[in-house]
């Protein structure tokens, strides 16, 4: 049913709400959806890290983190998250940090990219071979290269089944 001219000259209020909520609905809408995708942004950039082995976590921007890192006195790495009862239960299920060469190689691409175009194989040879993982408790730091990173990342339930990350 459109609202017609006699309409809204019988009922000026109509004509005023109209006018005055319009603009303000679509105002609203923009500013919400502008906030929400924000938000999502925030939360993708957000990791899991600890600074006790696991036994607890904070989460961080981990675009301006690079463990291991001091936190608190502490030293911190990445830690990820796990679920296997729909995250009634969470555990850290393996810590990850960087390699003291791949700090380097970050730090340098770093200060490439300030003054001109971004360093390139940088980020490809650090997932090759420039971070580091241990499950909590263990004493030694395994390479991501090396064949036993992989069981290491491959989580599972105490049941066998594939277990869930948990996102901060």
């Amino acid at each position: 049913m459109a609202i017609g001219r006699e309409a809204i000259n019988q009922h000026k209020w109509l004509g005023v709400s109209i006018a005055i909520l319009g603009p303000a609905i679509a105002i609203g809408s923009l500013w919400y959806g502008h906030t929400a995708e924000r938000r999502e942004l925030e939360a993708k950039s957000l990791a899991w890290y600890s600074d006790d082995d696991g036994h607890s976590r904070f989460s961080a921007d981990m675009r301006t983190l690079r463990p291991p890192f001091d936190h608190n006195g502490k030293t911190a790495n990445r830690a990820y998250v796990f679920t296997s009862d729909g995250g009634k239960t969470t555990y850290v299920a393996y810590l990850e940090r960087y390699t003291p060469r791949a700090i380097k190689m970050l730090d340098w691409a770093k200060q490439m990219a300030e003054s001109g175009p971004p360093a390139a194989g940088v980020s490809e040879s650090i997932a090759k071979s420039g971070l580091e993982i241990k499950k909590p408790g263990d004493s030694t730091w395994i390479n991501i290269a090396d064949p036993r990173a992989a069981a290491i990342r491959k989580v599972r339930a105490p049941d066998g089944s594939p277990a869930q990350p948990v996102l901060p």
